[in-house]
């Protein structure tokens, strides 16, 4: 059996912040709109907040306390010299915060909330580069550098699934289409 201390010591600030990008890169993978992808990216998010935690000398019990709240553990952040997220990370962190402290992905049911895997990718990404300073400082870890690239790297491909202009298009002339076509049916 492992013991708090052993388990303490084997969980360092890197390790947390590499599990947070291994998750944000298998809902990747997964894409959307599945379900895992969406929880594996609201987990990814947790574990890179947590990581910059985890190098400003949090206890594994004090990150274990926080539980799933994105809220807690960003406002902690904050206080410990995380910078600010953007306007539109913050509005995405939010919603994170909601369905990830309710379990929403965990327990999924038929009105499950979702937005694109995308805006969960581009936040997830953005907690990596912000933890990344505190974490590059603690032991065991890369450099700064090679950690802001391979953050930008993930940024880099959400922003890139944004639909174009036409595709756009394309979905709003369907909706319309499907919304005339259940008026009628009702009819």
């Amino acid at each position: 059996m492992v013991t708090k201390e052993e388990r303490e010591a084997s969980t360092s600030a890197f390790m947390l912040w590499s599990y947070g990008e291994q998750f944000l890169n298998a809902s990747k993978k997964l894409g959307t709109p599945h379900l895992p992808a969406l929880y594996l990216a609201c987990h990814g998010i947790e574990r890179a907040i947590k990581s910059h935690l985890r190098a400003k000398e949090y206890s594994l019990d004090a990150l274990i306390g926080i539980r799933h709240s994105i809220a807690k553990a960003l406002s902690h952040a904050r206080d410990t010299g995380m910078r600010k997220p953007p306007v539109r990370i913050a509005a995405v962190l939010q919603f994170v915060e909601e369905i990830h402290r309710d379990d929403e992905y965990r327990y999924p049911h038929s009105l499950v909330r979702a937005i694109e895997v995308r805006y969960f990718l581009l936040a997830g990404a953005w907690a990596l580069r912000a933890a990344a300073p505190a974490v590059s400082r603690s032991p065991a870890s890369v450099s700064l550098s090679v950690m802001r690239y391979r953050s930008t790297e993930l940024m880099q491909w959400a922003e890139s699934q944004a639909p174009s202009r036409q595709q756009r298009q394309a979905i709003a002339r369907m909706q319309k289409a499907l919304a005339e076509w259940n008026e009628r049916q009702t009819e």
